[in-house]
């Protein structure tokens, strides 16, 4: 996987576009690549802040 891509649950963590995703029309186990980003899902905002401190969390969590 990608070293700017964190994957957790349901989520994608796309650090290179600072967008959160969450996988809602295809199980976690069926995504594709689509051409609004590398996975399915709708992109949920985050200001600045959270998302430093989710990439932070998620980076310590060590996603994969």
């Amino acid at each position: 996987m990608d070293q700017y891509l964190l994957k957790f649950g349901a989520f994608v963590l796309d650090c290179a576009r600072y967008e959160l995703r969450r996988n809602e029309q295809m199980g976690v186990e069926k995504r594709a690549v689509s051409e609004d980003g590398p996975y399915h899902g709708r992109v949920i905002k985050l200001e600045k802040i959270p998302m430093e401190l989710l990439i932070l969390l998620a980076k310590a969590k060590g996603g994969s």
